[in-house]
């Protein structure tokens, strides 16, 4: 009789372990997901059935709820922007959702917020309803500029840093068969970089910015650059290396005041600034400084 633990033994036990704890990490995750999609259609379902929107002067009013009955109002004077929302499914639908936000008012007493304009419309009312909510004809997301190709070789190696980490030990623990597996998401990484790429867009105008975003959920953002309250560039120490910046917008908007453009070549990412900051100091503040 010996006592004691063989480390070799210990090791090769929970490396035989190791594909059927991933599997079961695995199985888990994604009943997790599934019962959180179930959820939010259900949360979305009580909250959203019998929608209804009514333009008045000056504002827009809605109402909803299934079981409890909600109803509010959003000022257009206050609208600081106007996001559109495409999860992927919605996308495969043609459908989309819009949301305001809003900013307070010390004059009128009231409060910063986000209200939501529609919940699920179809992509052709999409400009109409922007255009209302934000006074203002001819708004739309097409003809955006894309940012420098570079993001592409950005976003791919952000991806496949860990992955490549993770599946090295994985490799010599388990089986060189994992290897196979690695160059396979190593692929799937390039293509969902050359898509973050392609989904990200912006248009300067005179009086509005538009900025596009997002892989499995596109996000637009309309701002009216008036409404502009500061502009930034930034730059990490690896987009220095690459000559990139990244433009953030800042609006008064209470959810998501900031917008930002990632790895715009460094010389687009000034001018874009000069022209918002130009832009929005040649517009008078209104009487409460919004």
């Amino acid at each position: 009789f010996q006592a004691g633990i063989d480390p070799e033994e210990v090791l090769r036990r929970a490396a035989d372990l190791l594909p059927f704890a991933a599997a079961l990490v695995d199985v888990f995750v994604e009943a997790a997901i599934v019962a959180g999609w179930f959820v939010s259609i259900a949360q979305s379902v009580l909250r959203y059935t019998d929608f209804i929107l009514t333009l008045g002067v000056g504002e827009v009013r809605r109402s909803h709820g299934l079981l409890t009955r909600s109803s509010g109002r959003i000022p257009l004077d206050r609208v600081q922007s106007v996001r559109v929302e495409r999860p992927i499914l919605r996308r495969w639908l043609g459908r989309a959702t819009i949301v305001a936000d809003t900013a307070g008012s010390a004059a009128t007493g009231t409060e910063s917020g986000t209200g939501v304009v529609a919940p699920i419309v179809v992509d052709t009312r999409v400009p109409e309803l922007v255009s209302i909510v934000l006074q203002r004809p001819g708004t739309h997301a097409e003809d955006l500029e894309p940012v420098s190709r570079l993001a592409i070789r950005r976003g791919f190696v952000r991806v496949q840093v860990p992955t490549v980490l993770i599946s090295l030990p994985l490799v010599w623990l388990v089986a060189p068969w994992w290897l196979a597996v690695t160059v396979v998401i190593c692929g799937l990484g390039w293509l969902w970089a050359r898509r973050r790429w392609a989904a990200i867009g912006h248009r300067v105008g005179d009086d509005l910015a538009v900025v596009r975003s997002g892989v499995f959920t596109e996000r637009t953002w309309f701002i009216p650059t008036a409404k502009v309250q500061s502009v930034a560039v930034e730059r990490t120490p690896f987009q220095r290396r690459l000559g990139l910046a990244s433009l953030r917008i800042d609006s008064a908007a209470p959810a998501d005041g900031v917008v930002t453009v990632i790895d715009l070549t460094a010389g687009a990412a000034d001018a874009l600034a000069e022209r918002l900051a130009a832009r929005s100091a040649a517009t008078a503040f209104a009487a409460d400084g919004v």
